[in-house]
């Protein structure tokens, strides 16, 4: 599957397709629903059980918690608990399709929950310290992210409690949930700045972002850089250098050639 360093091509395009397929099926169902339905007071979890469209919105609903969970797995620049919570979150995404509100309230209301809280979660678990880190998984973008998701989720909660605008409010925390793994997705197939973090001496090895061990030159002496050409064949020469350091190869080639 086509790739680069940090994000799968499949993820790029389940990121974009996520929020769009919820929008429109909403948009549609909302369109198909008798008049009595009040889209800024009811959920789409309320459409989802009105024909003759409620079949659009429960199909919305799963796909789009499907979609997140390939970006989940295709997200191979994030840690590990990054991408399993976001898989996770897809996967109460599909739930909330299979258990509709009108037959199993409860269930419903767990997996829902564990949807909208999940996915505001992720932006934390995502957060990078490293400086070779895409902007968006860097400390002020990930904190920022997570910070608007908690306020929006919080406002989803506030309006349960008999508000007028739980429909508007379940539906801008929903989309806004899936729109932050798209910009992820794309701030991790942008061109980072070459360099090397701590993670990379760990027995966890590279973070993700430099699997294939490039150095950052503005860490490299002026010595190093007037290495003659015998004493880099010596370096590559010995096994134990190659073996240790995967970036020789390619500061070699730099070096040689200026």
């Amino acid at each position: 599957m086509a790739r680069t360093a940090s994000v799968r091509t499949s993820a790029l395009f389940s990121g974009a397709a996520a929020p769009i397929v919820l929008v429109a099926t909403t948009i549609i169902a909302g369109v198909m629903a008798p008049g009595s339905y009040d889209a800024v007071r009811q959920t789409i979890s309320d459409l989802a059980t009105i024909e003759p469209g409620g079949w659009v919105m429960t199909l919305g609903i799963g796909l789009s918690g499907a979609l997140s969970m390939v970006t989940g797995l295709g997200l191979t620049g994030v840690r590990a608990a990054a991408r399993v919570t976001l898989v996770a979150a897809g996967m109460c995404g599909v739930l909330v399709a299979l258990l509709p509100v009108d037959q199993n309230e409860g269930a419903h209301l767990v997996v829902a929950a564990g949807n909208l809280g999940l996915h505001a979660l992720w932006p934390l678990t995502a957060l990078s310290r490293s400086e070779a880190a895409p902007r968006a998984l860097r400390p002020t973008a990930s904190l920022t992210a997570a910070g608007v998701l908690l306020i929006l989720l919080g406002w989803v909660l506030y309006e349960t409690q008999g508000g007028d605008l739980l429909g508007i409010s379940e539906r801008i925390c929903v989309t806004a949930n899936l729109i932050w793994p798209l910009v992820v997705a794309f701030s991790l197939c942008r061109p980072q700045g070459v360099g090397v973090s701590d993670s990379h001496s760990s027995s966890n090895g590279p973070s993700g972002f430099h699997p294939y061990g490039l150095v950052d030159e503005r860490n490299v002496s002026a010595g190093h850089r007037n290495l003659s050409s015998a004493s880099i064949i010596t370096v590559l020469a010995n096994p134990r250098n190659r073996s240790n350091c995967p970036c020789v190869p390619y500061f070699a080639f730099k070096v040689a050639c200026g």
